[in-house]
């Protein structure tokens, strides 16, 4: 958050722009005929009362007139607005902030002509005076106002969680959201969903059962069950996460025909789960959450999900699901640490899905030492379509990326999320903020844990997606998911084969745990043989020539091929 000060004042002075040829003769710009609009539509989601880059507003003339000329070098070099994909390995997005060529010699000429303000009224901002975002300045149909939060000065705080009823009568359904934070400096992220409590259980009693588990070292969800109220059962069994405030994330309107469920009775409550940070003074918070309701039914449902994958590659170690240790937040396993001074550690999610979906959006999450993402969709075909790429990962700006066309994910497909992260010297992120916290300890020196409850300085895996099923539906039978073992061969054009192999069998899981693999190594070879569809994730060439249990999809209308979920090696090589 503090970036954006650093990126609008720190850059340096802009270059000459008098003698600039693109912009002698173009007609005088002013605040009010045109450059109020670009600050609106490219710089407000931020600049704003209540936001991340809230110290540096520009919702006003003057605001943006004591910026001046300060404000073109980080637009002329693309840092702002905050844009990090790499468009030409990337899918269109629809909220791309950048500015156009025309809006930038715009940008140009009013600074060149002194920043004048023009004539008539500013151009009205899209945000009410409660912070409210909606385009067409309609206030939210519901507020969820969660309690006040005291902030220390300093230390470590656990995740605050807080549980607020839902009052309305009956079930709803939601087209458009915004989370704001009541304080932006000290709010890291949000994660709010709706829960399902147990009856006759509220808040309070869910505090007092949570601490006396934590009195006796267990887990809290021996002593209280907190249930998702909405869960996609037709495919993953992901629970819905309503909003996920990260930096630079305001209103948030559907895609027409698509909505959220919003479920209503005495047991369900509206969970806040806040990660804050420590900013040296004591401060508080109380966030809100804005909710605009639909008048009917969608066609589709619309799933966000922290979809870190059901299998999960570790720095080419393909993880057990029943291995002991803490699972990482957001996943079915327990990760390893980031080694010290490791400067590309790498992790690939691998979600299958075995119906068709909708992808209308995604979001990567990781912290200090995110290097990259990159997301990428296998088709039952075999062709690979990339989706997104994040060269250049940064932590201060969680950016949520909406496809311009959404993408059609068919029943078969899998999506595979590859990310690295640096914990080197020569990490920037890692070097301030190790100044500003010392008491983090987050040196290159240090190890990066994967915990269930993340600090800034330790690490998430978090590549989040927005999807939609349709409403009402069955969707359709499942793609089998099965289970197969037999000897690993590569083929021509880089195609891999499962040779002598068992006949697959259909399994109700798209992991293999340690009990799967031992029972594996009794089982007799067969005389079948799959074509392997994208195992790259399970580096096979490491593989060749031995025997390997695998799991996957069965491409429709093609038993012979097997979309690849989960690949391990059974320890001896074929004959």
């Amino acid at each position: 958050m503090r970036a954006v000060a650093i990126a609008l004042l720190a850059a340096g002075p802009p270059r000459a722009l008098a003698d600039d040829p693109a912009i002698i003769g173009a007609a005088p710009a002013t605040y009010t005929g045109r450059v109020g609009r670009i600050f609106q539509e490219h710089c407000l989601s931020c600049h704003r009362v209540g936001s991340s880059a809230a110290r540096i507003p520009l919702v006003t003339y003057e605001d943006a007139r004591a910026l001046g000329a300060t404000l073109l070098s980080p637009v002329e070099s693309g840092a702002m607005p905050p844009w990090p994909i790499d468009a030409e390995h990337s899918m269109p997005m629809q909220n791309d902030p950048r500015l156009s060529p025309a809006e930038l010699q715009a940008l140009r000429a009013w600074v060149a002509a002194g920043e004048p303000r023009g004539t008539g009224p500013e151009p009205a901002s899209a945000a009410s005076a409660q912070g409210w975002n909606d385009p067409q300045h309609r206030l939210p149909d519901a507020v969820v106002v969660s309690p006040r939060i005291a902030i220390p000065a300093r230390g470590e705080l656990p995740y605050m969680r807080a549980l607020i009823k839902v009052v309305t009568p009956a079930d709803r359904w939601i087209g458009g959201l915004q989370a704001i934070p009541g304080n932006a400096a000290v709010v890291h992220h949000m994660g709010i969903a709706e829960v399902q409590l147990p009856p006759g259980v509220g808040p309070a009693q869910v505090h007092d059962l949570e601490e006396t588990a934590q009195k006796l070292g267990t887990p809290a969800r021996s002593l209280v069950d907190i249930e998702p109220a909405v869960i996609d059962t037709r495919l993953s069994n992901d629970y819905d996460m309503l909003a996920a405030f990260t930096p630079g994330e305001g209103y948030e309107a559907f895609p027409p025909g698509t909505g959220k469920l919003l479920r209503a009775g005495p047991t369900f409550y509206i969970n806040f789960n806040i990660h804050y940070t420590t900013i040296g003074e004591a401060t508080s918070d109380q966030s809100r959450l804005g909710l605009w309701f639909l008048r009917s039914k969608p066609e589709r449902q619309l799933f966000r999900t922290p979809s870190a994958g059901r299998t999960i590659v570790a720095d080419g170690h393909e993880l057990f699901p029943d291995d002991p240790g803490s699972k990482a937040e957001g996943t079915d396993v327990a990760i390893p640490p980031v080694p010290p001074y490791a400067n590309a550690f790498e992790l690939t999610g691998i979600t299958p899905y075995d119906r068709a979906v909708t992808l209308y959006s995604l979001q990567p999450h990781a912290h200090l030492r995110g290097k990259d993402f990159l997301y990428q969709l296998v088709l039952p075909d075999g062709r690979w379509q990339t989706l997104l790429s994040i060269p250049h990962y940064n932590y201060h700006w969680q950016l949520s990326y909406a496809f311009a066309t959404p993408v059609e994910a068919p029943a078969g497909s899998k999506l595979v999320v590859t990310a690295h992260y640096d914990n080197s010297a020569s990490n920037q992120h890692i070097r301030e903020f190790s100044l500003i916290n010392p008491q983090a300890r987050c040196g290159p020196d240090k190890y990066a844990f994967f915990r269930s409850q993340n600090q800034t300085w330790d690490e998430m895996f978090s590549p989040i997606v927005q999807y939609a099923v349709r409403t009402g539906r069955a969707g359709g039978q499942p793609v089998p998911t099965v289970a197969t073992q037999g000897c690993l061969v590569s083929g021509r054009d880089g195609k891999w084969t499962l040779g002598t192999a068992s006949p697959a069998q259909d399994t109700s899981s798209p992991t293999i745990s340690r009990v799967e693999l031992a029972h594996a190594t009794a089982t007799r070879i067969g005389r079948n043989a799959y074509t392997l569809i994208g195992s790259e994730p399970f580096h096979p060439t490491s593989l060749e020539g031995r025997r390997v249990l695998i799991k996957g999809m069965q491409r429709p209308g093609d038993r012979s091929r097997i979309n690849v979920t989960a690949m391990q090696p059974l320890g001896d090589l074929c004959e």
